[in-house]
């Protein structure tokens, strides 16, 4: 017996020393793996571009292209991003699942930016019997009802939250309307058709219920019942009068698969924000001055003498860390801009600062008196636009219309109020340059590429509003298995655009450094983004007013909005006055106070945008900060910055 439990005990002592000794050895293993990732050398390959006739060899070379190509084609099919997608199968239907949406107003679900085409999960389900699937999230149900005879139908729909019910007269979803809508989660949680649907045996009606659940998972639920003619009761629509519209299971979610990709244009998911051209003699504002011609700059430039500008406040000292933060100088703005923006919790947070309008518009007569003294009588004023106030600077944006062609024009110059003076003058070296190429910069990770291709549609629709072709966009991906980001961009009508892949472990500093060695042009813009942004068309001619050669810096302020916002439902939002990861500057001066530092912040994240400020301060440089309406950061999981860190 003694023996035995001896035997018993040797057993297991081994056993718990094998085990122990193959932890061990997986720890070991997995440290050297991540010594030989950041011992690999992380260079940026040229995937695909377009409007740049003068590529940096080092990121051009045939043999680094066919290599990143094919490894880039490896990680991209085992996602399914160019799954062909399978028909619908009977007694099944479609559900897909975007998260982290608060709130149960439907219109979170959709107008978010990832909303139709790129769910976070993917399902198949027998009935529409769905409930408990979790809490703050949107839902999309779709597929075929097969009539089971020829008769008039009545529908129930039932949902915690909002919902919409959605049936076409055939099986083509673009024939679809709205039955049934489930409008306020305060009220009913169930409606029924008003009227008797027509459906003929064995046909196939295409649905689709839209539903957002903003509680707890134990409140979830949506259903649809139907029943026949006036005596029957309401039923649940059994399973076999049910078929998917598409087998999809086999994309993982999160994945941009265009084949995927609902039928563009469906009414269903018409985001309707108006947007209208201008007609001739309408009145513009800041959102849509870009659409107004500039003034002749023959006839305008010497409208003001010039006169020496060299500001007090630039900073002369070494800062300790991230002491540039104390060192902000904000510009004040006439009109007021209205935007001041309340959180979740009530609070106000504070937009930007307005200017006195008596200094606003003595500064608009002077600039009328010099159009009278140098003989532009023919011009006469519309619109104060925009001016903005930085100790006795301004920016001035006047729209003026000549009265003989009526055709309107934007004045928007700087002009300088010298100390002991009573007369405007041009600031000398301190204009801004209208036609500056802007090259939009940006980085991606592991789980990032919805939100890159979110960037590649949105730069889209800027250039499509303004067609102004002297923007470009940079974007270097450490090889996203979740989009083919070389098709986004060549289907797109972009007209300058760059993609680089960098293999490797994501290292964000980096990435945007190898982005920025891109650029050639000592004279172009470069402007860091952050990836979750709404961006405004006149975002690019605002950088190009703000940043100025060799003498300032643009590093604007965005709106971060809370769960569930966007930029119709306002569930809060805040102004982000420590963050600093979004700069524009010329690639002149980027090179001259060093860009990002890739050495310090390598793979931690944190820091690296105020340590970045600090160096363009010291190296002599205003930098101008403003806070931009219509510049929104979208709410997401932490959780999927810490998957792409790591």
């Amino acid at each position: 017996m003694f023996r035995i439990v001896v035997n018993r005990c040797r057993r297991k002592t081994t056993v718990l020393f094998l085990l122990l000794a193959g932890i061990l050895i997986l720890v070991r293993n997995i440290a050297q793996r991540k010594r030989r990732e950041e011992e690999i050398p992380t260079i940026a390959v040229l995937i695909s571009q377009r409007g740049h006739p003068h590529i940096p060899h080092y990121i051009s070379s045939k043999h680094l292209y066919n290599y990143t190509e094919t490894l880039r084609i490896q990680t991209l099919r085992k996602t399914g991003v160019f799954a062909s997608v399978n028909s619908g199968r009977a007694e099944q239907i479609n559900i897909h699942l975007w998260f982290n949406l608060c709130g149960s107003d439907l219109r979170t679900l959709l107008y978010f930016p990832c909303f139709p085409n790129v769910p976070s999960a993917r399902k198949l389900y027998p009935s529409l019997e769905i409930k408990n699937l979790g809490e703050s999230y949107g839902k999309r149900v779709f597929g075929f009802i097969v009539a089971p005879e020829s008769t008039g139908v009545l529908f129930r729909l039932k949902a915690s939250g909002t919902a919409e019910f959605w049936l076409s007269s055939d099986k083509n979803p673009q024939n679809c309307r709205r039955i049934l809508q489930i409008a306020s989660p305060q009220g009913t949680d169930f409606l029924i058709s008003d009227e008797f649907i027509e459906l003929k045996r064995s046909n196939f009606y295409y649905f689709e219920i839209l539903h957002k659940h903003g509680g707890s998972r134990e409140k979830d639920f949506i259903s649809l019942e139907w029943k026949f003619g006036e005596k029957n009761n309401f039923q649940q629509i059994s399973a076999k009068y049910f078929h998917g519209y598409q087998d999809d299971l086999h994309i993982a979610g999160d994945v941009v698969n265009p084949k995927s990709f609902p039928l563009a244009g469906l009414k269903i998911h018409r985001k309707n924000i108006s947007e209208r051209a201008k007609v001739a003699n309408e009145i513009y504002h800041r959102e849509d001055i870009y659409q107004l011609p500039f003034f002749p700059q023959q006839l305008i430039k010497d409208l003001f003498p010039k006169c020496p500008y060299k500001p007090k406040y630039l900073i002369k000292r070494k800062l300790e860390r991230y002491g540039s933060k104390w060192e902000n100088i904000y510009s004040s703005l006439y009109p007021s801009d209205n935007s001041n923006v309340t959180e979740s919790n009530g609070f106000v947070t504070f937009g930007n600062d307005v200017l006195g309008e008596s200094e606003a518009l003595k500064v608009v007569d002077m600039v009328k008196k010099q159009f009278v003294d140098k003989g532009l009588r023919d011009y006469e004023l519309q619109n104060i636009i925009n001016i903005e106030s930085k100790h006795y600077r301004y920016l001035v944006e006047l729209q003026f219309r000549n009265i003989k062609t009526e055709k309107s024009f934007q004045f928007s110059e700087y002009l300088y109020l010298p100390e002991r003076s009573s007369s405007l003058c041009y600031p000398e070296g301190f204009s801004w340059n209208k036609t500056s190429m802007v090259n939009f910069l940006v980085t991606s990770g592991h789980n990032q590429a919805r939100w890159v291709y979110h960037f590649i549609n949105n730069m889209d629709k800027i250039y499509k509003e303004t067609k102004d072709v002297n923007f470009n966009i940079i974007i270097n991906d450490f090889l996203s298995p979740h989009a083919d980001l070389k098709q986004a961009l060549e289907s797109s009508s972009l007209p300058n655009y760059m993609l680089l892949t960098t293999s490797g472990r994501f290292h964000k500093t980096l990435g945007l450094q190898q982005a920025a060695n891109a650029v050639t042009d000592p004279l172009g813009i470069v402007v860091i983004l952050d990836l979750h942004l709404d961006v405004p068309a006149y975002f690019v001619d605002d950088v190009r007013k703000h940043t100025v050669l060799g003498l300032q810096a643009y590093s604007p302020v965005l709106a971060r909005l809370e769960c569930g916002s966007n930029a119709v439902v306002k569930m809060g939002s805040y102004w982000e006055f420590h963050g600093y990861g979004m700069v524009g500057i010329y690639k002149k001066d980027w090179d001259k106070f060093g860009g990002m530092n890739i050495e310090e912040f390598k793979y931690k994240w944190g820091g690296e945008d105020i340590e970045m400020y600090d160096r363009i301060l010291m190296a002599g440089y205003e930098a101008d900060r403003k806070k931009i309406v219509g510049l929104h950061h979208y709410f997401h999981s932490k959780k999927a910055l810490l998957v792409t860190s790591q």
